[in-house]
């Protein structure tokens, strides 16, 4: 029997699978011996014809096949068809076929690993009973042993008490050695897959900035609200042309070196230049009056805004250290008020000139929006905190100030200054993740615990004056029922593998369980915790 169970080939069949692919499998393994394990409901049971189609192969090939299978139907249309069958849970345990697969341990022994249950696929494999007794080590014991290995005519020998002593260590010490490679090596690894169920919800979430914390009940998240404001000064060329005629400008000192009195000079006031070119004053202007220090003249000043008094390139001057005022020709004031410019007059043309149309305003104004909300976008993101989440359209964008001004540069240039705020809406993502997995788990009730989900938005809807948003959510989880790996683990020691079975077949929570044993020699579940570790999928 030995010899056969090692030749043995052992086939799992899915709930699933077809018939031809069943005995595809058949034909190409490696054994003279198939055994054939075939679940309940199984989609190959549907049909007697694919039971004599598997006789008829296996015949041909000249193999010997076996069938092990829970389900009444298959034994039943198994013997219809002469081959052998059996259920593996009333079947004998000698009878059993082992599926005990090699793997290298941490010091390079091999371990074994048996597949003890799988909703898709019922697996059962043989365990080997762990009975261990210890026993004294007696004189009489010792010559039984040496009879049983060297035969009676040694036993019989007159054996010296050095040579018992050392019969004695060598025996106690295999006894010692037993005893840590059955008690103190022996470790077991269980992997236990729960049964899985996708969850899908589909739905809007409201974020609310005056709550602080998650309710599932109005499936709210808190939210926070930011703003950034941002001015930029932009120029832009102008399209179109027109006949100008424009007076240099520019500013001049005015001093009063003549009394201790103020002196007002009304708008359009002359000053003349030394090259003869006569500005005007843009405004009335009042001259403070001079300082008396010793009784010495210190002249006071004001800085005032000149035109030229004809338009026309020609004014365009240089700075001046004088100008006179003419009205005062005649008088003490005459060398007594007087003015500078230390800058040039600019701005004197007579001719055509760029100016901005009512088209180049408008898409000026349009460049300059952009302009403004990418920048108060870019600058708002990066203050932020990085857990909180930013959707489509949670934000709110205006201008609140904007001048254009509609004079030409030197370039043909306009130019326009705009202020704009920007408000943002955001969330923390965690909040929203625990939300729906509340949602998930009061759905489907408290067996269940979300193992894994997927979270995307679609279209928002802000309302920044009530603080609150709308946002479309799709999120997709997959739930796993519940374990408790300790409890699992204290049941599970001292257990064999038939009884792992029986216990994990009564667990509707679990969809697969495999149990790995280390070393090799490994024949039951160890009775200490701590040599057992539970890993839940």
């Amino acid at each position: 029997m030995t010899n056969e169970m090692s030749k043995a080939k052992k086939i799992y069949v899915n709930k699933n699978d077809e018939a031809a692919l069943v005995i595809e499998r058949v034909i190409d393994a490696q054994s003279d011996l198939i055994v054939l394990s075939i679940p309940k409901f199984s989609r190959f049971a549907q049909s007697e014809s694919n039971f004599h189609l598997l006789k008829k192969e296996i015949e041909t090939l000249g193999k010997d096949i076996r069938i092990e299978s829970v389900d009444d139907r298959v034994l039943e249309l198994a013997l219809t068809c002469e081959i052998p069958a059996e259920n593996p849970f009333f079947s004998n345990p000698e009878r059993q076929f082992s599926d005990i697969i090699p793997q290298r341990g941490a010091e390079g022994e091999n371990s074994n690993t048996v597949f003890v249950k799988s909703r898709a696929t019922p697996i059962i494999s043989r365990i080997r009973d762990e009975g261990v007794e210890e026993e004294i080590e007696t004189p009489e014991k010792i010559a039984a042993e040496i009879e049983s290995q060297f035969g009676p005519e040694v036993s019989r020998r007159r054996i010296s008490r050095k040579g018992f002593l050392l019969l004695t260590a060598v025996l106690v010490f295999s006894g010692l050695s037993g005893f840590l490679a059955l008690r103190i090596l022996p470790e077991a690894e269980v992997r236990l897959v729960t049964q899985k169920e996708n969850y899908v919800y589909a739905n809007a979430v409201v974020v609310d900035k005056s709550i602080r914390v998650s309710d599932a009940l109005t499936m709210r998240v808190p939210g926070q609200i930011f703003t950034e404001r941002r001015n930029v000064s932009l120029v832009f060329p102008a399209t179109g042309k027109k006949y100008v005629s424009k007076k240099a400008s520019g500013k001049i000192t005015i001093y009063n070196a003549y009394s201790s009195v103020p002196q007002k000079l009304v708008a359009s006031t002359r000053f003349v230049a030394p090259d003869g070119h006569i500005f005007r004053l843009a405004s009335a202007v009042t001259v403070p009056g001079a300082k008396i220090v010793d009784g010495k003249i210190e002249p006071s000043s004001i800085e005032a805004s000149v035109v030229a008094d004809q338009p026309g390139a020609n004014y365009n001057v240089g700075s001046s250290p004088r100008f006179e005022i003419p009205g005062f020709k005649g008088t003490a004031r005459y060398s007594t008020f007087y003015g500078e410019s230390t800058t040039a007059m600019i701005g004197g043309y007579i001719g055509e000139v760029a100016y901005p149309t009512d088209e180049d305003i408008r898409k000026a104004k349009i460049v300059m929006a952009k302009t403004l909300e990418d920048g108060a976008r870019s600058a708002i993101t990066s203050k932020i905190p990085t857990d909180f989440k930013m959707v489509q359209d949670a934000f709110l964008f205006g201008i609140t100030k904007q001048t254009v001004n509609p004079d030409t540069n030197s370039a043909g240039e306009f130019s326009i200054f705009a202020e704009a705020d920007l408000s943002l809406m955001a969330f923390r993502e965690q909040d929203m993740a625990v939300l729906l997995g509340e949602r998930a788990v009061k759905e489907k009730g408290p067996d269940y615990n979300v193992k894994s989900s997927t979270l995307t938005y679609g279209d928002s809807r802000v309302d920044m004056v009530v603080g609150r948003m709308t946002v479309a959510v799709d999120y997709n989880a997959v739930l796993a029922r519940n374990l408790a790996p300790e409890e699992i683990k204290s049941k599970m020691l001292r257990k064999s593998e038939s009884e792992l079975t029986a216990m994990f077949m009564s667990m509707r929570e679990l969809e697969k369980a495999e149990v790995s044993f280390w070393p090799f020699w490994v024949k039951r579940v160890p009775a200490t915790g701590a040599k057992v570790n539970v890993i839940v999928d």
